[in-house]
């Protein structure tokens, strides 16, 4: 008879999640999670038993991921700055709206 292992072997995912958080600290206010600097990677290496091929794994994915967060912060932020011109219009607009009523003067207003 052969004897079972108490734990059972973790799968190559359960290893992936592993290093990813070895490699990360907890998340910024908005999500972004911080990656770790490591002092020494040979001992890191060693005190964790990872290959290079592995490490450079992770930090690859992990750098994808963070260039996926930039090219969303970067469509973020044109798309808000397309909405500058329409939110001054506007704002304009209120202010006039705001000083015709402070002046209690009647105004006529045409709607589309």
């Amino acid at each position: 008879l052969e004897a079972t292992p108490a734990t059972p072997a973790t799968t190559e995912e359960e290893k992936d999640a592993d290093i990813r958080t070895l490699l990360t600290n907890q998340a910024n206010p908005r999500g972004i999670p911080t990656v770790r600097f490591i002092e020494d990677v040979d001992t890191f290496m060693k005190k964790h038993e990872l290959t290079t091929e592995v490490l450079i794994g992770a930090f690859t994915e992990l750098h994808q991921k963070y260039k996926m967060m930039e090219q969303q912060l970067i469509r973020q932020k044109a798309t808000l700055k397309a909405k500058i011109p329409d939110i001054e219009n506007t704002f304009d607009l209120v202010s006039m709206l705001k000083d015709k009523q402070d002046e209690e003067e009647e105004m006529t207003v045409n709607y589309p």
